[in-house]
């Protein structure tokens, strides 16, 4: 039997594989806006990563339903004793604050992907210690609220590592959405498709980081927003 030539696969997608909604008590921005942005920029699709919190399926399907074609990855970032981590195509929540390689663990036991997101950020990224936890699939290097800078670092570990990049808006209002993205190449349609391109590290990210400017606003921003949760941290 001959095997299958790359005519056989899907085209490649572009998702947006970071993306916060009012679940996150950060957020401000709406599961249906979100779609409807990332449609805007011609997204095929984008991951709901809410802070400690699972979407369920109903509103990823009455969201799917309005955009056909749309697709949306179920997924979280958690928060662990070391930093985020993110976690894709999850049906449960594993436990918040364990160490690094527990909730990497935890996520593949359930058939997840687990991808460390903003690793070199002063606050809630992982470092280098992180990134070699075993069986953590892929380490973002291109998110859209990091500095440059950081994003730098994160492009380069994942050259060290050998291993999958992606990228991911790191959106909690509507313009976010899209500033940075993943290019996947998925062996198979759907959600499937997506969460094996992820394992293989058949994924690139794309999109700048922000300028120095754009890191003042964005931390004066967050600054704000803890004052208004009482200085807790998500």
């Amino acid at each position: 039997m001959e095997g299958r030539s790359d005519r056989d696969h899907p085209p490649p997608l572009r998702l947006d594989l970071h993306v916060h909604t009012v679940a996150s008590r950060d957020s401000v921005l709406e599961l249906s806006e979100a779609v409807r942005r990332a449609r805007e920029r011609s997204l095929d699709g984008l991951a709901v990563t809410d802070h400690n919190a699972l979407l369920q399926s109903g509103p990823l399907q009455a969201a799917a339903r309005g955009a056909p074609g749309f697709l949306l990855v179920p997924a979280a970032e958690i928060s662990t004793r070391d930093g985020h981590l993110l976690a894709y195509g999850i049906t449960e929540l594993p436990p918040v604050g364990r160490s690094y390689p527990e909730t990497v663990d935890a996520i593949l036991r359930q058939g997840g992907v687990p991808v460390a997101p903003h690793p070199f950020r002063w606050v809630h990224g992982a470092g280098s210690r992180g990134i070699h936890s075993r069986g953590l699939a892929a380490i973002e290097t291109n998110n859209g609220r990091n500095g440059r800078g950081p994003n730098h670092r994160a492009e380069r570990a994942r050259e060290a590592l050998r291993t999958g990049g992606t990228g991911g808006s790191d959106a909690h209002s509507p313009g976010e959405v899209g500033q940075a993205f993943t290019i996947l190449w998925p062996e198979a349609p759907g959600l499937e498709g997506v969460l094996g391109a992820l394992r293989r590290g058949a994924c690139r990210g794309e999109g700048p980081g922000q300028d120095w400017s754009g890191r003042v606003r964005v931390s004066l921003q967050n600054a704000a927003k803890r004052l208004r949760r009482g200085l807790t941290p998500v």
